[in-house]
């Protein structure tokens, strides 16, 4: 971030344009917020991003607010931990300030999206039977394992 022309606004710089240099830095190198900002925004909207299938595929969207990234830094604040990382509560829905916390491996390992509803376990069932889908699909669709989705269909599970 430059020093002559710019003012400080929350992790951005505004230069004399009124243009925000992007990219929240320390040392020289992306923030882990801004890392999980930009990731999150790739899982969602980027069909080329190895995630997306599980993510913007299955219709996970971003608020409009934190298109902004100060806006998301402002909602979400700096991770407590190296050990943090960005989590949606309810992996059905998007990512807002009322579904999102920075939450470590262990807390997210309980909030995974193979803990599905028996709504999603229905629809999966329902779509299996199509014959339009294979278990493997269904498992990047939903984002759970493929064995998850057998478990599913032969009734072992969710039933």
């Amino acid at each position: 971030m430059g020093n002559s022309g710019s003012e400080e606004v929350g992790a951005l710089a505004r230069c004399g344009s009124n243009a925000y240099v992007h990219g929240d830095t320390r040392h020289g190198r992306r923030t882990p917020e801004y890392r999980a900002w930009n990731h999150m925004r790739g899982r969602c909207y980027d069909p080329n991003d190895p995630d997306y299938l599980r993510y913007g595929g299955r219709g996970i969207a971003i608020c409009t607010r934190w298109e902004d990234y100060v806006l998301f830094l402002h909602d979400m604040g700096r991770r407590p931990s190296k050990l943090h990382t960005l989590d949606r509560i309810d992996v059905d829905k998007g990512y807002d300030k009322a579904n999102c916390r920075w939450a470590t491996r262990k807390e997210q390992s309980r909030n995974r999206a193979h803990c599905i509803g028996i709504e999603a376990a229905i629809e999966i069932r329902r779509l299996y039977a199509t014959g339009e889908y294979t278990q493997t699909q269904l498992a990047t669709r939903y984002g759970i394992k493929q064995t998850t989705v057998s478990q599913i269909v032969l009734g072992k599970s969710w039933t």
